[in-house]
């Protein structure tokens, strides 16, 4: 991006901190060298957001595909040379990018799942609510998305928290209304007993 970069990435330990202090001081005296100039170049201190499950890792990996597009800076998330998408995408990625884990949110098969996350990223739903990892410009996966990455019952169930309607999610099954709500209630987990009480 013009002002900033967005990394997605995991560590062993603690100390992405200490990670990002060195690789964004080391980019900063080279490009302060190839350019004349001299002080700081970022004006602010890096943002962590921690990612607590695999709906935000997705949801984040969207996000960060199609910035550039929501900026102006590109018409398609792969037209965007700065960043892995594309190498993620066509499997030329440079080794320092692991694809392995985003792939196989999508399919066992490279190949196949190289075009779900194309699809995934590069497709937006008609009817999404918005997400809640950046308000106005990510949009939540498809009913469709959800239910081919998680299948019938959780797709269902997570289409349904992110707030599609039951009607939204029968027409992409196929089937009727009452025929999802019946799914949705049968495959809801059970909320505990309270103690004392019977049911």
């Amino acid at each position: 991006m013009g002002n900033h970069v967005h990394l997605v990435m995991t560590t062993p330990r603690a100390d992405l901190g200490d990670g990002m202090r060195d690789v964004l001081a080391r980019y900063a005296r080279r490009f302060n060298q190839r350019h004349g100039r001299s002080g700081h170049l970022f004006s602010e201190r890096y943002r962590m957001v921690p990612i607590g499950d695999d709906g935000h890792l997705l949801a984040t990996i969207r996000y960060v595909a199609r910035n550039p597009v929501e900026a102006g800076l590109a018409s398609k998330p792969g037209d965007w040379t700065w960043g892995s998408y594309r190498a993620i995408a066509t499997g030329a990625q440079p080794h320092w990018v692991s694809s392995e884990v985003v792939l196989s949110f999508f399919h066992p098969m490279v190949k196949r799942a190289r075009v779900l996350l194309t699809q995934f990223v590069e497709t937006g739903p008609s009817d999404a609510p918005q997400a809640s990892v950046v308000p106005g410009v990510l949009r939540s996966p498809s009913v469709e998305t959800l239910v081919l990455l998680l299948g019938v019952n959780d797709g269902c169930r997570a289409a349904a928290d992110l707030g599609y309607s039951h009607q939204r999610i029968a027409t992409v099954l196929g089937v009727s209304r009452p025929a999802v709500t019946k799914r949705l209630a049968r495959h809801r987990p059970m909320s505990p007993k309270s103690p004392g009480t019977s049911r």
